[in-house]
């Protein structure tokens, strides 16, 4: 068979394919828009379920808003069902706040269900969606905390508690690597007076932060070279406060991979202190 012939035959299969699957589609957004434009709430409520079983939310989510906005299955058993699904098509759908909003207003209006507490768990979990990187405003990690916490309080008994505390567990650790990062900017700046309020105060929020041992280690550094390169009158009380942040340090890591650096800054910061007193005696004679 020539060559011309075969490529005809295979242009015109393909052309067949693509017009059996454009009549499919066009039959199918038919079907779907009858039943959209269609008064039976039944035949809405049956075809939802099976869009939503197969995935395919797109189609299932505007047909169960009709079924919610118009409250005809308000008070009635199938109501639960059908609000706790359009909660969970804006969840599949990526849309999260709508999907929170309607999650907790679900376990608001219906706090005796068997999925309110799903539900409740859910609505923390959009929060948990929206909480940005830790670069960003935080603002919505905090209510992502917060909505968990409800739960836990909600449910305190709730399978579930263990995967909130770990969850909670990363929230916090974003927020400290934003606290770490947003002083350890003022160490990288040589702002180190600001750098060591800012570290300090980071350790006081977030006792338990990963970030403890390096936090420490900046704030010995920090206090050193704020006080190298303060003025006479200050240098004394700054390279005392240099060896009290390095007791605190050795204290709490003896075998820290930063000890024999710190050690070097303690001399030093000790043979300044020495060398400033004796001075001083010196001037007073």
């Amino acid at each position: 068979m020539p060559l011309n012939s075969v490529y005809l035959q295979l242009m015109n299969r393909r052309i067949l394919f693509i017009a059996l699957v454009f009549s499919f589609l066009l039959s199918a957004c038919s079907e779907y828009n009858k039943i959209l434009k269609s008064t039976d709430s039944e035949l809405k409520l049956r075809k939802s379920f099976e869009y939503y079983d197969k995935k395919d939310y797109d189609r299932a989510l505007p047909l169960l808003e009709d079924l919610v906005s118009s409250g005809v299955y308000r008070g009635k058993d199938q109501a639960e069902k059908v609000y706790f699904t359009y909660a969970y098509c804006h969840w599949y759908l990526s849309e999260y706040y709508l999907a929170a909003y309607y999650f907790k207003m679900f376990a608001k209006t219906y706090p005796g269900s068997r999925y309110a507490e799903e539900s409740l768990f859910m609505s923390a979990m959009c929060n948990v969606k929206n909480s940005p990187n830790w670069s960003l405003d935080q603002t919505e990690t905090y209510d992502a905390i917060n909505e968990l916490q409800l739960f836990m309080n909600r449910y305190p008994e709730s399978a579930r508690r263990d995967t909130c505390n770990k969850i909670m567990d990363n929230l916090y650790y974003k927020l400290e690597t934003k606290a770490f990062e947003n002083a350890y900017l003022y160490y990288k700046v040589e702002n180190y007076k600001s750098a060591s309020v800012a570290l300090k105060s980071m350790l006081e929020e977030y006792p338990n932060t990963r970030y403890q041992e390096r936090s420490m280690y900046l704030i010995v550094r920090s206090d050193f070279l704020l006080a190298s390169n303060s003025t006479d009158k200050k240098k004394l009380e700054r390279y005392e406060q240099t060896i009290k942040s390095y007791t605190n340090f050795v204290a709490l890591y003896p075998q820290s991979e930063y000890k024999a650096e710190l050690e070097q800054i303690y001399d030093a910061s000790a043979k300044a202190i020495v060398e400033l007193k004796n001075s001083n005696k010196t001037e007073e004679k």
